[in-house]
């Protein structure tokens, strides 16, 4: 089968349309971000390391609060290019261009934000992340949407469609509900998990546009709300008897 080639216009206007709705999502989970934070002990930590890392704003933030070498890994070169300009002050942090699914740096921390649910097989993933941790490591979670928990207002098939949409583009629709479930299969410690729910707002178009395209277009009386799920987990420590 031969390979269909995007024209560089059409990936450089998704990424700005990804980079956009980043920063939407970036904005409105910051209380949420700061009681995570104040939670994990980052400036305790040598290496830490972002699967997915996307545009940096992550990034930005964790690196302000430790002095830890940072890398951040995704799988796209021009979202790692908007990442660059995003953290321009930060001449220590390392952006790699690679899949996580074959590159994953050894740390005394990993941690992501909706991510997880764009995995195959996250709980493979988290088995080679255990792996790469330092022992007692730890693996944040910022956010993970869970899917199952959209409510719309009023009743109609926009969930089910964005759920469906979701689906085909091969995303793990489950992984949030069964978030804790999925660290214990992989070998963690769930240390402390939760979940949020967002307000009900009317949903973000250019989300609608890049997930249903133009097949739905009346949304605007149409309202949605999320439900976050977020945990922090820990690889086991291994005591050796010293008799």
């Amino acid at each position: 089968m031969s390979e269909i080639a995007v024209p560089p216009a059409e990936i450089q206007c998704k990424s700005k349309t990804l980079a956009g709705i980043y920063r939407k999502q970036f904005i409105e989970l910051a209380q949420l971000r700061r009681h995570i934070c104040s939670i994990i002990p980052f400036r305790r930590f040598p290496a830490v390391v972002e699967p997915g890392c996307g545009t940096g704003l992550l990034a930005r933030e964790i690196t302000s609060l430790t002095d830890a070498s940072y890398t951040g890994i995704d799988i796209s070169n021009s979202i790692l290019s908007i990442a660059r300009r995003n953290t321009p002050e930060a001449d220590c942090l390392k952006f790699i261009h690679a899949d996580v699914q074959e590159f994953l740096p050894p740390a005394d921390a990993y941690f992501s934000s909706f991510f997880l649910a764009g995995m195959t097989d996250p709980v493979a993933f988290l088995s080679r992340v255990a792996d790469a941790l330092t022992q007692g490591g730890f693996y944040i979670v910022f956010g993970e949407y869970n899917y199952s928990g959209i409510v719309d207002d009023p009743p109609s098939d926009l969930a089910g469609r964005i759920i469906e949409s979701l689906r085909r583009d091969g995303f793990s629709i489950e992984l949030g509900r069964t978030l804790d479930a999925v660290f214990t299969e992989a070998g963690f410690d769930t240390i402390l998990s939760g979940s949020v729910r967002g307000k009900m707002q009317e949903p973000d178009e250019e989300f609608i546009s890049l997930q249903l395209g133009s097949s739905y277009t009346n949304t605007s009386h149409q309202r949605l709300s999320w439900e976050i799920v977020w945990g922090i987990y820990r690889t086991p420590f291994t005591y050796q008897n010293s008799s």
